[in-house]
């Protein structure tokens, strides 16, 4: 549990669209997995020209996942949930780091 800055997480897991949050430090990594950053910004999107395929999405999560990214948790259908679902697949293996906002504090945890 923390009140200070998270780590690097994402904010959005769809087919046509993933979004991270925080990971600057990540910047060149991120670009490599086709991400952009908006000027001075610490957002990074990934807008695919066609919506990713459960796979694509799968090989996404685990290279995010390699790189020390959590997972956001909350509602309506979360990247947390997202990462679940395609783990039951059998799409994504092992654990994840999961991050939720609770009252004032941050709380990570393996999922």
């Amino acid at each position: 549990m923390s009140t200070g800055k998270p780590p690097a997480y994402v904010s959005e897991a769809r087919p046509d669209r993933w979004v991270v949050e925080g990971g600057t430090a990540l910047r060149h990594e991120l670009k490599e997995l086709g991400f952009r950053r908006a000027f001075l910004s610490s957002t990074a999107t990934l807008t695919p020209e066609a919506p990713l395929s459960f796979e694509a999405m799968g090989r996404l999560a685990a290279a995010l996942h390699a790189l020390g990214i959590a997972f956001g948790a909350g509602r309506d259908w979360s990247p947390s949930d997202v990462v679940q679902q395609l783990r039951q697949d059998g799409l994504f293996e092992g654990s994840f780091t999961e991050i939720a906002w609770r009252g004032e504090e941050w709380h990570v945890r393996i999922a």
